[in-house]
């Protein structure tokens, strides 16, 4: 068992066979990536969830942006499943793969902008 501590929370990883299969190979480090994104993401849209706009100042956040291409592909599974605040986290990790020309669109067109620009970044 190989005990994973992030603050308050914690995650037991467990490796095991089961009779007449094996586990070959755990990807351990895919697994605490995903699960530190998941739990970010969801702390920051709990706090401020009640917010009128959004906000970016957040330890959780933060932490997304922080962590750079690593948490991109994870946003780009929440950019699957529609508009999403985290443009603004790939707008702070990626501030050179796009300019809006100074106007302000909408969550929509930024998700579908983006999209655009990950689909063609991952297909490389």
């Amino acid at each position: 068992m190989t005990p994973l501590n992030m603050g308050d929370v914690s995650l037991d990883l467990r490796v095991s066979s089961i009779e007449g299969e094996t586990v070959d190979k755990v990807d351990v480090n895919n697994t605490t990536k995903s699960f530190k994104f998941s739990v970010d993401y969801d702390l920051w849209k709990q706090e401020t969830s009640l917010l009128s706009v959004n906000n970016f100042d957040n330890k959780y956040f933060n932490s997304i942006v922080k962590r750079g291409e690593e948490s991109v592909p994870y946003i780009y599974e929440q950019l699957k499943k529609g508009p999403t605040h985290l443009v603004y986290a790939l707008e702070l990790i990626y501030p050179e793969k796009v300019s809006y020309n100074k106007q302000i669109i909408t969550l929509k067109r930024a998700r579908k902008i983006w999209l655009k620009i990950l689909q063609e970044q991952l297909a490389r």
